[in-house]
């Protein structure tokens, strides 16, 4: 089966369907690529000027005015993947998890968040080669000290623990 290349602007419900249960093969689209790696550089350029930037040199919530010392950036940024990565309940189904994944790579791949290409290659391996992490329900919606979590950080976090290989 051809490839499916993501950019962010065009998946399908059926292309969906294709990689998640047929187990299509997906690469993310050159100009998409462009798109993230000038995304990154914004980052890259925020964190060796010093600059503020909520989640990448602040706190974030009710910490967001505390200033992240250069030296501990990658530890905010692990920190917060550890944060919503954790659920509970019956785990989703490989189709399910593996649909979920694409959906992330593909968001990611429209180059606004600032992730490294590296990121959503390492999604579109995971896909490719059959890698699916255990991935519950309640890590999608869940509910945190009185605040509903939903969707991007939780479903994205337990993926993400997996690609660093972290236990899940």
């Amino acid at each position: 089966m051809k490839a499916l290349h993501i950019n962010g602007n065009d998946l399908t419900p059926e292309a969906v369907r294709e990689v998640s249960v047929e187990r299509r093969p997906v690469l993310l689209d050159p100009d998409a690529r462009e798109a993230v790696n000038r995304a990154r550089a914004i980052v890259d350029s925020v964190v060796a000027q010093n600059q503020l930037s909520y989640a990448i040199t602040t706190g974030v919530g009710k910490l967001s005015d505390v200033r992240i010392a250069g030296d501990q950036i990658r530890e905010l940024q692990v920190n917060l993947v550890r944060s919503h990565s954790v659920g509970v309940g019956e785990p989703l189904s490989i189709p399910e998890t593996r649909a979920m994944m694409l959906l992330r790579a593909n968001s990611l791949s429209k180059g606004y968040s600032g992730v490294r290409a590296a990121t959503i290659d390492t999604l579109c391996e995971m896909l490719n080669r059959g890698v699916t992490p255990c991935h519950s329900v309640c890590s999608v919606a869940r509910q945190r000290r009185g605040e509903w979590r939903s969707g991007a950080a939780g479903s994205s976090s337990a993926v993400d623990d997996r690609r660093r290989g972290m236990p899940g």
